[in-house]
């Protein structure tokens, strides 16, 4: 999807949806993100994978001790797995 499409070509609830998930992540999550280190553009790529079950994510990221990989990778797989798909009108939706 990468080659052929971005955030211009998300549906505007699909966007909305991914956005709030972002964002009650790093809330909840914000004491472990910040004592990990990790860049937090990173952290989300980290939490797609994790929560969608890719095998990667946060227990990649040789910079974060073991500890926050787990709790990190944990607390991903709460928000379930979401996967996206191109409909009809060119537009990606979950």
């Amino acid at each position: 999807m990468d080659k052929n499409y971005d955030m211009d070509d998300l549906d505007p609830v699909c966007k909305a949806d991914m956005l709030a998930d972002c964002q009650a992540f790093m809330m909840v999550n914000a004491h472990d993100l910040e004592d990990s280190d990790i860049d937090l553009d990173r952290a989300g790529h980290c939490f797609w994978l994790n929560r969608n079950g890719h095998g990667s994510g946060f227990w990649d990221e040789d910079t974060i001790e073991n500890l926050y990989r787990k709790k990190l990778d944990h607390a991903s797989k709460a928000y379930g797995e979401v996967n996206l798909y191109v409909g009809d009108d060119g537009k990606i939706y979950s």
